[in-house]
């Protein structure tokens, strides 16, 4: 007889259009998902009703999804759960990409017995946010920041994910928020555009950050780079992004071993322009 008996959770993730096919949600694997518990804290997951395996959180949408259907499905022992989704498109397509990228969704107070099972990500909301884990370029499930330890690193979307961060033209992006689960106060990191084709700035959007309140810290004046600010430290109307600067980098300092964080690019899609002659 099994000695755990977790509860179940099964989730839908659909376009607006309350489709899940493979046009509207183009890559469950660019897709991540998070789970909390009413604390606010991070839930412990399962693969399986017993809780032989666990499911690293966040995770891909696609460590759970059936691959058909588009059903997230996971075990937990909270009984109650908050789920938030955040959709980074499929920058290998490119037409595509920007009405994907940064859409988020949640739902509130889920129980295996809810009747809303359904996270909605719509195309036409103004508002996107893009969650960016500082993780650095680790697939391993349990990567340190002990690997962006004073080296450059492509930003990844998920814990055990080699997927890169990669934004498309047109993103607005408006201001940028901290969040801080563990602190390091001796660490320090910059956080921008760069990669060994793009000629972007590493600090642009943050330089010498430290996020050192939890949970949430304002990156202000103080720590924003070069794309976000003036050079007198006036903060400027945001940074759209053009296209070809694109793939997100992260740098720590030397000794950043025990941080952990997130940090959420907020901004919006501007109107693209379709030449139709």
């Amino acid at each position: 007889m099994a000695t755990n008996w977790y509860n179940a959770y099964q989730l839908s993730i659909v376009d607006e259009t309350m489709s899940s096919s493979d046009d509207d949600l183009p890559a469950t694997t660019n897709i991540v998902v998070e789970v909390r518990d009413t604390s606010d804290a991070l839930s412990t997951l399962f693969t399986s009703r017993q809780g032989t395996t666990t499911l690293a959180n966040p995770f891909v949408m696609s460590a759970a999804d059936d691959g058909s259907n588009k059903l997230v499905r996971f075990y937990s022992d909270d009984a109650i759960v908050n789920v938030a989704v955040f959709d980074y498109g499929n920058a290998a397509q490119t037409t595509t990409h920007s009405m994907h990228f940064g859409r988020y969704g949640r739902l509130l107070q889920v129980t295996p017995q809810s009747r809303d099972k359904h996270i909605i990500l719509s195309r036409q909301d103004a508002l996107r946010i893009v969650r960016v884990p500082l993780l650095a370029t680790g697939t391993d499930a349990d990567d340190t920041p002990a690997s962006w330890d004073n080296a450059l690193a492509d930003c990844v979307i998920a814990n055990g994910s080699s997927v890169k961060i990669i934004f498309p033209a047109g993103f607005h992006i408006s201001d940028i928020v901290g969040e801080g689960e563990t602190t390091d106060a001796s660490a320090t990191f910059e956080l921008g555009f760069d990669n060994a084709t793009e000629s972007g700035d590493v600090n642009g959007l943050l330089d010498t950050a430290v996020l050192d309140s939890l949970p949430y810290s304002q990156l202000t004046t103080g720590t924003r780079g070069v794309l976000l600010q003036v050079s007198d430290g006036v903060d400027v109307d945001g940074y759209t992004t053009d296209g070809t600067i694109k793939t997100l980098v992260v740098k720590g300092s030397s000794g950043i071993d025990t941080f952990r964080g997130n940090v959420f690019i907020i901004g919006y899609m501007l109107p693209t322009l379709i030449d139709v002659t």
